[in-house]
């Protein structure tokens, strides 16, 4: 499932919408049901905004991002390709800092994450483990 939007600050919460939508599909299984499905929402939800922000950003502003996610019953990957191609960095950054943190938030409670380059931009991806979202929440 993908959806295209423009890079525009007013799309982040569109795209956050849309991502929080595909967390909310699973099947009617038992086995489905998370073991703190409330912490998982809100890594996904942190994370989504994140990647999104970054993109319309740093990202051309007449550009676009497109999302993708894929849910499992276990794990959700999210990806958002934006059409830039300065890299995403793990900033230490002071603590009266009011910017800098989102890739290390990324970093810190993803179970996995990375950077798809090519070239025409560059798509930053994160999984989460919906079982054991971060030891953090």
């Amino acid at each position: 499932m993908s959806l295209r939007l423009t890079a525009h600050p007013s799309s982040v919460p569109a795209g956050r919408s849309w991502v929080m939508s595909v967390f909310e599909q699973r099947s009617q299984s038992p086995a489905d049901v998370l073991a703190d499905e409330d912490a998982s929402r809100r890594v996904v939800e942190l994370l989504t905004s994140e990647l999104l922000t970054n993109a319309v950003t740093h990202g051309p502003e007449d550009g676009t991002v497109e999302i993708r996610a894929m849910r499992t019953a276990r794990a959700l990957r999210v990806e958002v390709r934006d059409e830039s191609m300065a890299l995403p960095v793990v900033q230490a950054v002071d603590v009266d800092a009011t910017g800098g943190r989102g890739v290390g938030f990324v970093d810190m409670l993803s179970s996995e994450w990375g950077v798809i380059v090519d070239a025409t931009g560059k798509t930053v991806w994160f999984a989460v483990d919906l079982d054991d979202p971060s030891p953090l929440y």
